[in-house]
């Protein structure tokens, strides 16, 4: 089964008109929230949202199937619907390791597992929780994708050095963020590119420009250049980034 088909399985298959001019009580949406209406469209929202979703989460799972060591745990960070966790258990299905999926909001978790009941995989267990206070261990991977940006800032680099003493020596952080250009100029640019693109996928100017006010407060991003000395600050040996498109990005973390 594909991934996108399993996240999808037992009702988040609507179509993204959350932010269209017709829907009135888009209008009075403050702070974006990972509620039972966005679950309902999330795969189609984030197919149109984060250029590349599908292919990073597949490539995130190849890193993983790499970087896995017999008898470990694997951890997937801000789950969501599970389809970094449904695609490494597919990757590595003779080895059958401990996913574990943490995702803090109820919806989220609620969908996860109904689908989960229709395509059992027993390997995967997933836990509602906040990152933040979830126990860490005896890890070779730790997936963390487009969910670092939804974190405090002020805790980022604690919870960060939490994953990198949960690893195995040789055990690795795979993370995929949004990020911020190194100059304004720049990132208007980018922005712009990004915007354009997010049109092509269907989305009227109206839309994306309230989707950004509703994402802004509950998303601050920081520049590729902060994440990587976070990382090799707190023990990384090696920081790779192996994707980015537009403004958002994917790095290997090596312990």
């Amino acid at each position: 089964m594909e991934t996108k088909t399993f996240v999808s399985l037992t009702g988040a298959n609507q179509i993204d008109r959350l932010f269209h001019e017709d829907n009135h009580d888009s209008v009075n949406w403050v702070d974006f929230a990972f509620d039972e209406k966005v679950v309902k469209v999330f795969p189609d929202m984030i197919s149109r949202s984060v250029p590349r979703y599908w292919e990073v989460n597949q490539q995130t799972a190849l890193w993983a199937k790499k970087f896995y060591q017999q008898g470990s745990n694997i951890y997937d960070l801000g789950a969501s619907l599970g389809a970094v966790s449904w695609e490494v258990a597919q990757q590595l299905l003779p080895e059958k390791p401990s996913i574990i999926a943490i995702e803090q909001s109820s919806a989220m978790v609620e969908q996860f597992r109904l689908n989960l009941q229709e395509n059992p995989m027993p390997n995967i267990e997933i836990r509602e929780q906040d990152i933040c206070q979830a126990e860490l261990e005896n890890a070779s991977v730790i997936i963390c994708n487009y969910t670092l940006q939804f974190v405090c800032p002020s805790l980022r680099e604690s919870l960060l050095h939490r994953m990198y003493k949960a690893l195995r020596p040789k055990g690795v952080l795979l993370l995929a963020e949004k990020i911020a250009m190194d100059t304004p100029e720049i990132e208007q640019k980018i922005q712009k590119l990004h915007q354009t693109w997010k049109q092509d996928q269907g989305y009227s100017l109206n839309e994306v420009q309230r989707k950004s006010r509703a994402i802004a407060n509950v998303m601050p991003v920081d520049e590729i250049s902060v994440h990587q000395e976070r990382l090799r600050k707190i023990g990384f040996s090696s920081v790779i980034q192996w994707s980015q498109q537009y403004n958002f990005m994917a790095l290997v973390a090596e312990k």
